[in-house]
């Protein structure tokens, strides 16, 4: 053996545990610290079609990144929300083989899992349509309300931010399209609030 070779060796042994040992230990402190939080967990009707490649939900949103894996064009015809997710968008509209989809959705403010419709025409032409359901906790609990400031939020008859206004009568909902207790596909600002008569 040569002499380089044989000091590299004798390194490894005299300080190969102490880097060992101080890996270990920085892993153990990140785990109890900072550990990741649990990931809400999502599934789809048909893996083989469109893959899920990330999930995540956060402030009341649900976003959700599926991967084309049909081997050809997808043209998404809709994306539709239900039991528990509603108000969804998604881009792109025309996602070609291995591309990405995202889509963002509403959600209430407790834990709920939700299902997502998905109806798209595949490279041949046929509708197809795959679903994808799972949740996970929308806000730690303790978490400071956050607001008035989508679609569901200014239409279910709470007050999510804790100012005593409810949905339309809330200014942070002016924008978005109140629903439920208003008429459906009239913008916030469009709705008169009722006044209380003293």
């Amino acid at each position: 053996m040569n002499k380089k070779a044989q000091a590299g060796m004798e390194y490894l042994m005299t300080y190969g545990w102490a880097l060992v040992l101080v890996t270990t230990i920085v892993g153990v402190l990140v785990l109890l610290v900072g550990g990741p939080l649990e990931d809400p967990v999502f599934s789809s009707s048909d893996p083989t079609k469109l893959m899920i490649k990330g999930a995540a939900v956060n402030n009341q949103v649900a976003t959700i990144k599926l991967q084309n894996i049909t081997g050809g064009e997808i043209v998404v015809q809709s994306v539709t929300g239900g039991d528990g997710y509603y108000d969804c968008e998604y881009v792109p509209t025309t996602v070609i083989a291995g591309g990405e989809l995202e889509i963002k959705c509403a959600a209430p403010p407790e834990i709920a899992p939700g299902n997502v419709s998905v109806e798209y025409y595949d490279s041949s032409g046929f509708l197809q349509n795959s679903l994808i359901s799972g949740g996970g906790e929308i806000e730690p609990l303790g978490a400071p309300p956050t607001g008035e400031n989508t679609d569901y939020l200014c239409s279910e008859g709470f007050d999510n931010d804790g100012d005593s206004l409810i949905d339309c009568e809330d200014p942070d909902c002016i924008g978005h399209t109140g629903t439920g207790q208003y008429p459906d596909g009239l913008l916030c600002e469009q709705v008169q609030p009722a006044q209380e008569t003293v």
